[in-house]
Protein backbone atom coordinates (compact mmCIF):
# COMPACT_ATOMS: atom_id res chain seq x y z
CA UNK A 1 0.00 0.00 0.00
CA UNK A 2 3.12 2.10 -0.02
CA UNK A 3 3.21 5.23 -2.26
CA UNK A 4 5.12 7.16 -5.08
CA UNK A 5 6.33 9.93 -3.70
CA UNK A 6 4.51 13.16 -4.68
CA UNK A 7 5.61 16.89 -4.12
CA UNK A 8 4.10 18.77 -1.56
CA UNK A 9 4.51 21.66 0.61
CA UNK A 10 6.75 21.11 3.99
CA UNK A 11 5.58 20.88 7.20
CA UNK A 12 6.59 20.57 10.72
CA UNK A 13 4.56 17.92 11.58
CA UNK A 14 5.49 14.64 13.50
CA UNK A 15 3.78 11.99 15.78
CA UNK A 16 4.90 9.74 17.93
CA UNK A 17 3.01 6.83 19.50
CA UNK A 18 4.62 4.00 21.45
CA UNK A 19 3.53 0.44 21.68
CA UNK A 20 4.66 -2.70 22.95
CA UNK A 21 2.77 -5.66 21.06
CA UNK A 22 3.12 -7.48 18.32
CA UNK A 23 1.18 -4.82 15.90
CA UNK A 24 1.75 -1.02 15.72
CA UNK A 25 -2.07 -0.43 16.95
CA UNK A 26 -3.36 -2.44 20.39
CA UNK A 27 -6.67 -2.74 20.65
CA UNK A 28 -8.72 -1.60 23.58
CA UNK A 29 -11.06 -4.61 23.97
CA UNK A 30 -9.36 -7.43 22.21
CA UNK A 31 -5.85 -8.99 21.37
CA UNK A 32 -7.68 -10.93 18.84
CA UNK A 33 -6.63 -9.17 15.24
CA UNK A 34 -9.94 -10.83 13.70
CA UNK A 35 -12.19 -10.09 16.28
CA UNK A 36 -15.45 -8.60 14.93
CA UNK A 37 -17.54 -7.24 17.29
CA UNK A 38 -21.35 -7.19 17.69
CA UNK A 39 -22.96 -4.42 15.84
CA UNK A 40 -24.96 -3.74 18.73
CA UNK A 41 -24.52 -5.19 22.01
CA UNK A 42 -21.49 -3.49 24.30
CA UNK A 43 -19.06 -1.22 23.52
CA UNK A 44 -16.43 -2.84 21.96
CA UNK A 45 -15.06 -1.66 18.76
CA UNK A 46 -12.72 -1.34 16.13
CA UNK A 47 -10.24 1.80 17.74
CA UNK A 48 -7.80 3.82 15.65
CA UNK A 49 -5.74 6.98 15.41
CA UNK A 50 -6.98 9.89 12.97
CA UNK A 51 -5.50 12.76 11.41
CA UNK A 52 -7.00 15.28 8.95
CA UNK A 53 -5.42 18.37 6.92
CA UNK A 54 -6.90 20.86 4.75
CA UNK A 55 -4.27 20.19 2.30
CA UNK A 56 -3.74 17.76 0.17
CA UNK A 57 -0.41 15.67 1.70
CA UNK A 58 1.80 12.43 2.75
CA UNK A 59 2.41 10.36 5.75
CA UNK A 60 5.76 9.15 6.15
CA UNK A 61 5.54 5.86 8.55
CA UNK A 62 8.39 4.39 10.47
CA UNK A 63 6.96 1.67 11.84
CA UNK A 64 10.27 1.31 14.23
CA UNK A 65 11.62 -2.24 13.04
CA UNK A 66 12.87 -0.84 10.18
CA UNK A 67 10.01 -1.03 7.64
CA UNK A 68 9.39 2.65 6.20
CA UNK A 69 5.80 3.57 4.52
CA UNK A 70 3.96 6.27 2.82
CA UNK A 71 0.42 6.51 2.56
CA UNK A 72 -1.52 9.58 1.18
CA UNK A 73 -3.64 11.73 2.98
CA UNK A 74 -6.98 11.56 1.00
CA UNK A 75 -9.83 13.46 0.45
CA UNK A 76 -13.35 13.14 1.81
CA UNK A 77 -16.43 14.08 0.06
CA UNK A 78 -18.09 17.24 0.43
CA UNK A 79 -15.79 18.22 3.07
CA UNK A 80 -12.01 20.56 2.66
CA UNK A 81 -10.84 17.91 4.44
CA UNK A 82 -7.42 15.12 3.84
CA UNK A 83 -7.41 12.62 5.90
CA UNK A 84 -5.64 9.40 7.36
CA UNK A 85 -7.09 7.03 9.77
CA UNK A 86 -4.84 3.93 11.15
CA UNK A 87 -7.20 1.15 12.81
CA UNK A 88 -6.66 -2.30 15.00
CA UNK A 89 -8.74 -4.91 14.32
CA UNK A 90 -8.93 -6.18 10.38
CA UNK A 91 -12.74 -5.21 9.94
CA UNK A 92 -13.72 -2.11 7.77
CA UNK A 93 -16.54 -0.86 10.29
CA UNK A 94 -16.14 0.38 14.07
CA UNK A 95 -18.60 -2.52 14.67
CA UNK A 96 -20.60 -4.05 11.80
CA UNK A 97 -18.27 -4.82 8.67
CA UNK A 98 -20.62 -4.11 6.05
CA UNK A 99 -21.61 -1.08 7.23
CA UNK A 100 -20.36 2.68 6.07
CA UNK A 101 -18.26 4.40 8.87
CA UNK A 102 -14.95 5.98 8.39
CA UNK A 103 -15.48 8.35 5.69
CA UNK A 104 -16.38 8.31 1.76
CA UNK A 105 -13.74 9.52 -0.32
CA UNK A 106 -14.31 12.14 -3.75
CA UNK A 107 -15.52 9.30 -5.98
CA UNK A 108 -18.32 7.93 -3.54
CA UNK A 109 -16.68 4.75 -2.66
CA UNK A 110 -16.01 3.71 1.11
CA UNK A 111 -12.41 4.42 2.69
CA UNK A 112 -10.11 1.89 4.19
CA UNK A 113 -8.11 2.54 7.13
CA UNK A 114 -4.61 1.59 7.06
CA UNK A 115 -4.10 -1.51 8.18
CA UNK A 116 -2.27 -2.46 11.34
CA UNK A 117 1.45 -3.06 10.64
CA UNK A 118 2.09 -6.27 12.24
CA UNK A 119 5.59 -6.66 13.40
CA UNK A 120 7.79 -10.17 12.03
CA UNK A 121 9.69 -11.36 15.08
CA UNK A 122 5.42 -11.57 17.15
CA UNK A 123 7.70 -10.33 20.04
CA UNK A 124 5.54 -8.45 22.78
CA UNK A 125 7.90 -7.60 25.13
CA UNK A 126 9.88 -5.01 23.03
CA UNK A 127 8.68 -1.03 22.88
CA UNK A 128 8.55 0.20 18.96
CA UNK A 129 8.40 4.08 18.47
CA UNK A 130 5.57 4.13 15.52
CA UNK A 131 6.82 7.59 13.92
CA UNK A 132 4.95 9.53 11.47
CA UNK A 133 6.38 12.57 9.53
CA UNK A 134 3.66 14.97 7.95
CA UNK A 135 4.30 17.10 4.41
CA UNK A 136 1.35 19.04 5.12
CA UNK A 137 0.08 20.48 8.25
CA UNK A 138 -2.19 18.65 10.08
CA UNK A 139 -5.14 20.37 12.54
CA UNK A 140 -6.69 17.31 14.06
CA UNK A 141 -5.48 14.41 15.94
CA UNK A 142 -7.86 11.33 17.29
CA UNK A 143 -6.23 8.91 19.55
CA UNK A 144 -9.19 7.11 20.35
CA UNK A 145 -9.00 4.06 23.13
CA UNK A 146 -5.76 2.42 21.95
CA UNK A 147 -3.03 0.80 24.65
CA UNK A 148 0.21 2.32 24.39
CA UNK A 149 2.83 2.71 27.06
CA UNK A 150 3.36 6.51 26.54
CA UNK A 151 1.94 9.59 25.95
CA UNK A 152 2.27 10.17 22.10
CA UNK A 153 4.84 13.07 21.32
CA UNK A 154 2.33 15.78 19.53
CA UNK A 155 4.95 18.28 17.82
CA UNK A 156 2.09 19.33 15.82
CA UNK A 157 2.69 23.54 15.71
CA UNK A 158 -1.05 24.13 13.74
CA UNK A 159 -3.04 21.54 15.98
CA UNK A 160 -6.17 22.97 16.37
CA UNK A 161 -8.18 19.90 17.78
CA UNK A 162 -6.41 16.94 20.09
CA UNK A 163 -8.36 13.79 21.09
CA UNK A 164 -6.68 11.65 23.46
CA UNK A 165 -8.97 9.00 24.88
CA UNK A 166 -8.10 5.84 27.38
CA UNK A 167 -4.81 4.99 26.28
CA UNK A 168 -4.16 2.46 28.53
CA UNK A 169 -0.99 1.55 30.10
CA UNK A 170 0.21 5.25 29.62
CA UNK A 171 2.10 5.57 33.41
CA UNK A 172 4.18 8.42 32.73
CA UNK A 173 2.20 11.54 33.01
CA UNK A 174 1.04 13.73 30.29
CA UNK A 175 3.67 15.79 29.18
CA UNK A 176 1.54 19.00 28.76
CA UNK A 177 4.49 21.46 28.40
CA UNK A 178 4.62 20.11 24.95
CA UNK A 179 0.83 21.33 24.01
CA UNK A 180 2.62 25.34 24.58
CA UNK A 181 4.05 24.76 21.11
CA UNK A 182 0.27 23.84 19.86
CA UNK A 183 -0.61 27.61 20.55
CA UNK A 184 -3.72 27.13 18.07
CA UNK A 185 -5.15 24.66 20.21
CA UNK A 186 -9.39 25.25 20.04
CA UNK A 187 -10.86 22.00 21.20
CA UNK A 188 -8.89 19.54 23.79
CA UNK A 189 -10.16 16.28 24.90
CA UNK A 190 -7.94 14.55 27.41
CA UNK A 191 -9.95 11.42 28.75
CA UNK A 192 -8.72 8.90 30.92
CA UNK A 193 -5.01 8.65 29.79
CA UNK A 194 -1.68 8.07 32.14
CA UNK A 195 -1.54 9.48 36.10
CA UNK A 196 -3.98 11.60 37.52
CA UNK A 197 -2.48 15.09 37.70
CA UNK A 198 -2.78 17.10 41.22
CA UNK A 199 -2.56 20.54 39.37
CA UNK A 200 -4.69 21.97 36.28
CA UNK A 201 -1.96 22.70 33.76
CA UNK A 202 -1.35 25.99 33.23
CA UNK A 203 -0.29 24.87 29.60
CA UNK A 204 -4.20 24.06 29.27
CA UNK A 205 -5.44 27.35 31.28
CA UNK A 206 -3.52 29.62 29.07
CA UNK A 207 -4.96 28.82 25.99
CA UNK A 208 -7.78 31.05 25.88
CA UNK A 209 -9.10 30.68 22.60
CA UNK A 210 -10.46 26.72 23.31
CA UNK A 211 -13.77 26.45 23.45
CA UNK A 212 -14.22 22.77 24.40
CA UNK A 213 -12.26 20.93 26.96
CA UNK A 214 -12.46 17.69 28.04
CA UNK A 215 -10.54 16.17 31.65
CA UNK A 216 -12.61 13.16 32.21
CA UNK A 217 -10.65 10.77 35.12
CA UNK A 218 -7.26 13.38 34.28
CA UNK A 219 -7.67 15.57 37.26
CA UNK A 220 -7.30 15.24 41.41
CA UNK A 221 -9.46 18.38 42.77
CA UNK A 222 -9.27 17.62 46.25
CA UNK A 223 -7.46 20.68 46.94
CA UNK A 224 -9.19 23.60 45.15
CA UNK A 225 -6.68 26.28 46.28
CA UNK A 226 -3.33 24.37 45.35
CA UNK A 227 -5.08 22.43 42.33
CA UNK A 228 -5.03 25.61 39.95
CA UNK A 229 -8.92 25.05 39.02
CA UNK A 230 -9.65 28.17 39.59
CA UNK A 231 -7.63 29.52 36.47
CA UNK A 232 -10.12 27.90 34.67
CA UNK A 233 -11.39 31.78 34.54
CA UNK A 234 -9.40 33.06 31.96
CA UNK A 235 -11.22 30.54 29.39
CA UNK A 236 -13.21 32.79 28.40
CA UNK A 237 -14.45 31.29 24.95
CA UNK A 238 -15.26 28.08 26.77
CA UNK A 239 -18.35 26.74 25.53
CA UNK A 240 -17.86 22.53 26.74
CA UNK A 241 -16.39 21.73 29.82
CA UNK A 242 -16.03 18.04 31.27
CA UNK A 243 -14.57 18.11 34.62
CA UNK A 244 -16.11 14.54 35.65
CA UNK A 245 -14.48 11.84 37.18
CA UNK A 246 -11.56 14.33 39.04
CA UNK A 247 -12.26 14.46 42.34
CA UNK A 248 -14.49 18.22 42.34
CA UNK A 249 -16.87 18.16 45.10
CA UNK A 250 -18.18 21.93 44.22
CA UNK A 251 -19.50 24.59 41.97
CA UNK A 252 -16.98 26.81 41.86
CA UNK A 253 -17.83 30.82 41.54
CA UNK A 254 -15.26 30.90 38.54
CA UNK A 255 -17.56 28.77 36.48
CA UNK A 256 -19.91 31.74 36.38
CA UNK A 257 -17.38 33.90 34.94
CA UNK A 258 -17.26 31.99 31.57
CA UNK A 259 -19.58 33.97 29.40
CA UNK A 260 -20.06 31.30 26.81
CA UNK A 261 -20.24 28.31 29.13
CA UNK A 262 -23.50 25.98 28.11
CA UNK A 263 -22.43 22.53 29.35
CA UNK A 264 -20.31 21.41 32.20
CA UNK A 265 -20.36 18.22 33.34
CA UNK A 266 -18.91 17.48 37.36
CA UNK A 267 -20.80 13.97 38.55
CA UNK A 268 -19.36 11.97 40.79
CA UNK A 269 -16.05 9.31 40.45
CA UNK A 270 -14.11 7.94 40.88
CA UNK A 271 -15.20 5.13 43.34
CA UNK A 272 -13.17 5.98 46.47
CA UNK A 273 -14.02 9.76 46.26
CA UNK A 274 -16.90 8.08 48.69
CA UNK A 275 -14.28 8.26 51.30
CA UNK A 276 -13.76 12.51 50.60
CA UNK A 277 -17.41 13.66 49.98
CA UNK A 278 -20.86 13.75 51.02
CA UNK A 279 -22.63 12.08 47.96
CA UNK A 280 -25.58 12.82 48.91
CA UNK A 281 -25.31 16.81 49.05
CA UNK A 282 -22.77 16.99 45.84
CA UNK A 283 -22.43 19.49 44.65
CA UNK A 284 -22.40 22.25 47.02
CA UNK A 285 -21.98 25.94 45.78
CA UNK A 286 -20.03 28.70 46.08
CA UNK A 287 -22.31 30.77 44.40
CA UNK A 288 -26.33 31.80 44.79
CA UNK A 289 -27.37 31.22 41.09
CA UNK A 290 -25.15 28.96 38.11
CA UNK A 291 -23.69 30.61 35.55
CA UNK A 292 -27.49 31.51 33.05
CA UNK A 293 -25.75 30.04 29.95
CA UNK A 294 -25.14 26.55 30.50
CA UNK A 295 -27.93 24.63 29.64
CA UNK A 296 -26.67 21.28 29.96
CA UNK A 297 -25.59 20.20 34.00
CA UNK A 298 -24.43 16.95 34.61
CA UNK A 299 -23.99 16.62 38.31
CA UNK A 300 -26.02 13.31 39.12
CA UNK A 301 -24.69 11.16 36.33
CA UNK A 302 -23.51 7.86 38.60
CA UNK A 303 -21.81 5.57 36.46
CA UNK A 304 -18.41 6.17 37.36
CA UNK A 305 -19.41 5.79 40.77
CA UNK A 306 -21.08 2.77 40.51
CA UNK A 307 -24.09 4.34 41.87
CA UNK A 308 -24.31 4.61 45.43
CA UNK A 309 -25.81 8.56 45.59
CA UNK A 310 -29.19 7.94 46.95
CA UNK A 311 -30.41 11.73 47.15
CA UNK A 312 -31.42 13.71 44.55
CA UNK A 313 -29.20 16.89 46.07
CA UNK A 314 -33.11 18.40 47.08
CA UNK A 315 -32.11 21.02 49.34
CA UNK A 316 -28.88 21.74 47.71
CA UNK A 317 -30.42 22.86 43.83
CA UNK A 318 -33.51 24.77 44.77
CA UNK A 319 -33.15 28.16 44.07
CA UNK A 320 -29.93 27.99 41.92
CA UNK A 321 -31.02 29.19 38.58
CA UNK A 322 -32.13 25.98 37.26
CA UNK A 323 -34.62 27.84 35.11
CA UNK A 324 -32.41 27.93 31.94
CA UNK A 325 -31.12 24.14 31.76
CA UNK A 326 -32.61 22.35 28.92
CA UNK A 327 -31.81 18.70 30.38
CA UNK A 328 -31.95 16.81 33.39
CA UNK A 329 -29.98 13.91 33.88
CA UNK A 330 -29.86 11.01 36.24
CA UNK A 331 -28.11 8.42 33.74
CA UNK A 332 -26.71 5.10 35.45
CA UNK A 333 -28.13 5.99 39.13
CA UNK A 334 -29.42 2.75 40.17
CA UNK A 335 -29.02 3.48 43.86
CA UNK A 336 -31.16 6.89 43.40
CA UNK A 337 -34.39 6.72 45.03
CA UNK A 338 -37.09 6.79 42.23
CA UNK A 339 -40.37 6.89 44.91
CA UNK A 340 -39.60 10.48 45.76
CA UNK A 341 -38.61 12.92 42.70
CA UNK A 342 -37.23 16.80 43.49
CA UNK A 343 -39.18 19.72 44.03
CA UNK A 344 -37.06 21.41 42.24
CA UNK A 345 -37.77 20.24 38.65
CA UNK A 346 -40.70 22.52 38.29
CA UNK A 347 -38.06 25.22 38.80
CA UNK A 348 -36.98 23.72 35.28
CA UNK A 349 -39.18 25.85 32.59
CA UNK A 350 -36.79 25.18 29.90
CA UNK A 351 -36.32 21.42 30.27
CA UNK A 352 -37.00 19.26 27.12
CA UNK A 353 -35.74 16.10 28.09
CA UNK A 354 -35.42 14.11 31.68
CA UNK A 355 -33.53 10.79 31.88
CA UNK A 356 -33.19 8.21 34.05
CA UNK A 357 -31.70 5.65 31.67
CA UNK A 358 -29.96 2.61 33.34
CA UNK A 359 -31.11 3.74 36.49
CA UNK A 360 -34.32 1.25 37.40
CA UNK A 361 -32.55 -1.80 36.89
CA UNK A 362 -35.82 -3.45 39.32
CA UNK A 363 -39.55 -3.74 38.56
CA UNK A 364 -39.94 -1.55 41.64
CA UNK A 365 -37.73 1.06 40.67
CA UNK A 366 -39.21 1.64 36.89
CA UNK A 367 -42.92 1.54 38.72
CA UNK A 368 -41.89 3.69 41.34
CA UNK A 369 -40.21 6.45 39.17
CA UNK A 370 -43.58 6.10 36.17
CA UNK A 371 -45.83 6.54 39.72
CA UNK A 372 -43.59 9.29 41.30
CA UNK A 373 -43.14 11.54 38.21
CA UNK A 374 -46.90 11.27 37.14
CA UNK A 375 -47.80 12.21 40.70
CA UNK A 376 -45.00 15.26 40.71
CA UNK A 377 -46.82 16.41 36.88
CA UNK A 378 -50.42 16.16 37.52
CA UNK A 379 -49.87 17.68 41.11
CA UNK A 380 -48.00 20.90 40.22
CA UNK A 381 -50.82 23.70 40.65
CA UNK A 382 -49.31 25.15 37.30
CA UNK A 383 -50.18 22.02 35.09
CA UNK A 384 -52.03 22.60 31.78
CA UNK A 385 -52.72 19.89 28.71
CA UNK A 386 -51.15 22.70 26.63
CA UNK A 387 -47.55 24.15 26.37
CA UNK A 388 -48.30 27.43 28.26
CA UNK A 389 -48.56 26.47 31.82
CA UNK A 390 -51.34 28.50 34.01
CA UNK A 391 -48.71 31.27 35.02
CA UNK A 392 -48.52 31.82 31.58
CA UNK A 393 -44.69 30.56 31.21
CA UNK A 394 -44.15 27.39 29.46
CA UNK A 395 -45.19 24.07 30.89
CA UNK A 396 -41.95 21.91 30.60
CA UNK A 397 -43.86 19.07 31.06
CA UNK A 398 -45.81 19.62 27.89
CA UNK A 399 -43.84 17.72 24.98
CA UNK A 400 -41.49 16.17 27.54
CA UNK A 401 -39.02 13.69 26.42
CA UNK A 402 -38.59 10.94 29.07
CA UNK A 403 -36.38 8.38 28.36
CA UNK A 404 -35.82 5.09 30.02
CA UNK A 405 -34.15 2.94 28.43
CA UNK A 406 -30.52 2.11 26.95
CA UNK A 407 -30.10 -0.87 24.52
CA UNK A 408 -26.81 -0.75 25.30
CA UNK A 409 -27.49 -1.55 28.89
CA UNK A 410 -30.73 -3.47 28.61
CA UNK A 411 -30.75 -5.10 32.17
CA UNK A 412 -30.24 -1.67 33.93
CA UNK A 413 -34.11 -0.53 33.12
CA UNK A 414 -36.89 -2.43 33.19
CA UNK A 415 -40.26 -2.40 31.40
CA UNK A 416 -42.86 -0.36 33.96
CA UNK A 417 -45.98 -2.50 34.97
CA UNK A 418 -49.14 -3.21 32.96
CA UNK A 419 -50.83 -2.19 29.33
CA UNK A 420 -50.09 0.95 27.83
CA UNK A 421 -54.20 1.98 27.74
CA UNK A 422 -56.48 4.82 28.28
CA UNK A 423 -57.39 4.57 31.88
CA UNK A 424 -60.74 4.30 33.15
CA UNK A 425 -62.49 7.71 32.74
CA UNK A 426 -59.64 9.29 30.44
CA UNK A 427 -61.10 11.96 27.93
CA UNK A 428 -58.23 13.17 25.84
CA UNK A 429 -57.63 16.77 26.78
CA UNK A 430 -59.87 16.78 28.91
CA UNK A 431 -59.62 13.97 32.05
CA UNK A 432 -56.86 12.14 32.77
CA UNK A 433 -59.11 9.56 34.30
CA UNK A 434 -58.33 6.75 36.77
CA UNK A 435 -54.88 5.17 35.80
CA UNK A 436 -54.73 2.05 37.63
CA UNK A 437 -51.25 0.99 36.25
CA UNK A 438 -47.43 2.65 35.58
CA UNK A 439 -48.15 2.22 31.60
CA UNK A 440 -51.71 3.49 32.15
CA UNK A 441 -50.12 6.83 33.73
CA UNK A 442 -47.87 6.68 30.35
CA UNK A 443 -50.65 7.05 28.25
CA UNK A 444 -51.96 9.80 30.15
CA UNK A 445 -49.02 11.42 29.67
CA UNK A 446 -48.38 10.81 25.89
CA UNK A 447 -52.14 11.62 25.11
CA UNK A 448 -52.59 14.34 27.66
CA UNK A 449 -49.21 16.10 27.69
CA UNK A 450 -47.78 15.08 24.37
CA UNK A 451 -44.91 13.21 26.41
CA UNK A 452 -42.41 10.94 24.40
CA UNK A 453 -41.04 8.18 26.29
CA UNK A 454 -38.67 5.27 25.62
CA UNK A 455 -39.19 2.76 27.30
CA UNK A 456 -37.91 -1.15 27.79
CA UNK A 457 -39.35 -2.73 24.97
CA UNK A 458 -41.57 -6.16 25.53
Amino acid sequence: MAKTLYKYEASSNKFVWFTTWDRALRNFYTDDYNYVPDPVVGNSYNTFVEFRSRKPGMANVDWGDGIKEQFPMTKVQGRDDYCIIFRSLAIQHKKNPNTTWWFRKEDGSQYVPIDNHAYADGRRDVQRAVSIDFTCDIYYANIQICKMTSFPIVDIPGLEFLIVSHTMYVNDGIPVDKLSRSNKLIYIELSSVGQRMTEMPEAITSKTEVYHLNMFNMLDLRDIESSGIRNIKNMKNLQSLDLSSCYLDRYIKEFNDLPKLTLLRMHLGPSDMWNYFDINTHPSFEVDKINPNITDFYFLDDWVGGGRRTGWNDDNMSGRGLEHLTSFIAAYSNSLRMDKLPDYIYEMRAITRFSVSASTHSQKRSDDFVNSFYDLVVGWDQITMTSVAKDGKRNQFYSLSVNMYNAVSPTENQRPSGTEQAPEGFVKGQSNGSPATPMEKIYVLKNNYAQKWAIKPE
